[in-house]
């Protein structure tokens, strides 16, 4: 029973953020939006030449990220864009810069595999193959191959965990380096009130990717006692 419990209690954790990166992310539309397209690819090119790297491809997309395998920058297609709206931007190009150190680029090319594995492969087959054992009361896996298979999971989970807040972080630093040394906020009168929407919504966005692989993580290894246990 305790462990619905736990369960419960994560799940609400993770919607609470949820609810406070909304929050935040409302504050930041109420803002000054002082930023088109135009400005923003600008912007852009300046943080290439401000870190003196080669510019990637930058792309109109739904949302704003950092495509490694294509090397692209994607950019939200919105008419405008708030200081927030900005800085994530800046935050994916930050992805891009961290990559171009040898060491991080092999720290991250080897993290991309385990998370591409846990993610697309382990999660799912865990969960649905648990389920499956739960409801049909049956494990036709040997149980060392399946506790094997649930240690692989779950050290991957805790490197993610563990490995978040620097490459995430690193990404951070890079953006405000830039968003601060590139004097976007000279012109504007509340330069803090930016800054703190800012800081604060990156630590939501980066307490969500922990709590959500913290959740996958607790269900697995619920199943996983489920399973071996009853």
């Amino acid at each position: 029973m305790y462990y619905w419990i736990i369960l419960l209690i994560i799940y609400i954790v993770y919607i609470t953020l949820k609810v406070k990166e909304k929050s935040f992310n409302r504050k930041a539309d109420l803002m000054e939006k002082p930023f088109n397209i135009e400005t923003l690819e600008k912007y852009c090119e300046d943080m290439f030449k401000f870190y003196n790297v080669n510019p990637i491809k930058i792309i109109n997309n739904k949302y704003f990220s950092y495509n490694k395998a294509k090397n692209i920058i994607t950019i939200r297609a919105m008419k405008e864009y708030n200081f927030l709206d900005t800085f994530i931007c800046f935050h994916e190009i930050g992805h891009y810069i961290s990559s171009k150190s040898k060491y991080i680029r092999i720290i991250d090319n080897i993290l991309i595999i385990l998370f591409m594995i846990s993610r697309i492969c382990l999660t799912p087959f865990l969960i649905i193959f648990g389920v499956y054992c739960v409801v049909k009361s049956y494990n036709p896996i040997p149980s060392n191959i399946y506790f094997f298979i649930n240690i692989l999971y779950l050290s991957i989970s805790v490197i993610r965990i563990i490995t978040i807040p620097f490459i995430e972080g690193r990404a951070n630093y890079f953006a405000k380096k830039f968003f601060i040394g590139s004097g976007i906020l000279s012109d504007y009168k509340k330069q803090e009130e930016p800054i703190k929407i800012i800081k604060t919504s990156c630590l939501i966005a980066q307490l969500n990717q922990m709590i959500i692989c913290i959740l996958y993580t607790y269900i697995v290894i619920c199943l996983f006692y489920i399973v071996n246990v009853y």
